[in-house]
């Protein structure tokens, strides 16, 4: 596309999407414990096992591309669409620590909704909680998406839990006024057969001038040692990533989605800054029993994926109709539409997609230019395993939601 005609396009969708009630980045954890602006749990080390102090970054604009048929796949974008019913309801029990204090925390989730209790070991009397959570959040930008009010025997609010809430942790920071602790829980489903143990690591072998250059990544340990081997080696950030990152890259950070059934899945962020700051992730699914990645070709039906793909189109085009409505109160919506004319979720983008505890995400990045990237349709379009059923191989990974 001649560049004259690009910088018009991105003229008008800029102008076009003023005054759109558009969601605005997550704001990163403000707090001076080792979960500073990431809310990534435990001290931050070089290589060498050095403490590095806590930063703070400005969020970067959400930029991406969808890749590879490897079990790993990079998109970006800002927002799910949810698909059919949304009678859900996973009752999730947490282990782990609040500073150094042990916890135990029974929480039930529901529609987005978050209520249950926890408990100090020390003590054992369970303190109520409730508050919501937002399973899309972790792919729109990297931080939290939950938060959940603790509650005395009155109803009033004690404490707060800011954090990232997955099938697999719950990570972030504990505060009650003026205090503020590091907590990080482990989810007990996550400890057994079927599942591997990961440690959060780091280090800064990146950094250069102003470029933080942290990355960090997960140490795994296996029963099996030549599986171990095999996924190490899948889950070092120079195969995830792109390792010339050096003079651009501020921080990686990583979430684990699930590490159960014999299946790992984990979203791996990279944030930096050239010319402009900019930020994408790569998802990665593995196979806990060999170590191979996960793909649409091991998890769906085959004669069933172009009727996959169907469904998520449905999904993501009510999504560009509904922006090219608010679009189109604001002015000219015609670049807009040349960009968006050919979007169309087909079967090679089945590959896309993250393995949850209530279901799939399958995500879809459009290319918006950089500038234009605030009226860029959401992205992201989850289903729960009831809706998927059919579409599940009954001898593959996702067995289990297949019967």
């Amino acid at each position: 596309m001649p560049d004259s005609r690009l910088s018009l396009m991105v003229a008008l969708l800029v102008g076009s999407c003023q005054g759109l009630s558009l969601t605005a980045p997550l704001s990163l954890v403000a707090s001076d414990s080792p979960q500073a602006a990431w809310a990534s749990p435990g001290a931050r080390t070089d290589s060498s096992g050095k403490t590095l102090p806590a930063g703070k970054a400005d969020p970067p604009a959400r930029t991406g591309q969808t890749s590879s048929k490897t079990g790993a796949s990079k998109t970006t974008g800002s927002g799910a669409a949810t698909a059919g019913k949304q009678a859900l309801c996973l009752a999730k029990t947490y282990q782990g620590t609040i500073g150094k204090y042990k916890v135990k925390m029974n929480l039930t989730l529901a529609n987005g909704k978050v209520t249950g209790t926890y408990s100090y070991n020390h003590v054992g009397k369970p303190i109520n909680l409730r508050g919501t959570v937002d399973r899309s959040k972790l792919f729109e930008y990297p931080g939290d998406n939950c938060e959940l009010e603790e509650l005395d025997a009155g109803g009033k609010t004690t404490g707060t839990f800011s954090g990232a809430l997955t099938d697999y942790e719950f990570f972030g920071n504990w505060t009650a006024g003026k205090k503020s602790l590091p907590f990080s829980l482990k989810s007990l489903d996550s400890m057994g057969a079927g599942s591997v143990s990961l440690t959060r690591m780091s280090h800064d072998k990146y950094r250069q001038g102003d470029h933080e250059g942290l990355v960090y990544y997960p140490a795994v340990s296996s029963p099996n040692k030549a599986v171990e081997k095999k996924l190490a080696r899948a889950l070092t950030f120079e195969t995830v990533h792109d390792p010339d990152l050096g003079g651009w890259l501020s921080r990686a950070v990583y979430y684990v989605n699930y590490d159960r059934n014999n299946i790992l899945d984990l979203t791996w962020w990279v944030d930096g800054f050239g010319a402009y700051p900019d930020a994408s992730f790569k998802q990665v699914r593995l196979n806990l029993k060999t170590g191979a990645p996960i793909t649409a070709e091991d998890v769906f039906v085959e004669t069933r994926r172009g009727q996959l793909a169907q469904l998520v189109d449905a999904a993501m085009q009510k999504k560009i109709n509904a922006r090219m409505r608010e679009s189109s109160e604001d002015g000219d919506v015609t670049s807009f539409q040349d960009i968006i004319a050919d979007a169309r979720f087909a079967e090679e983008n089945l590959d896309s997609f993250s393995i949850g505890g209530e279901g799939i995400t399958f995500f879809y990045d459009f290319g918006f230019p950089h500038a234009a990237k605030a009226c860029e349709p959401d992205g992201f379009f989850f289903f729960p395993y009831w809706q998927l059923k059919g579409y599940l191989k009954k001898d593959g990974p996702l067995a289990m939601h297949a019967r």
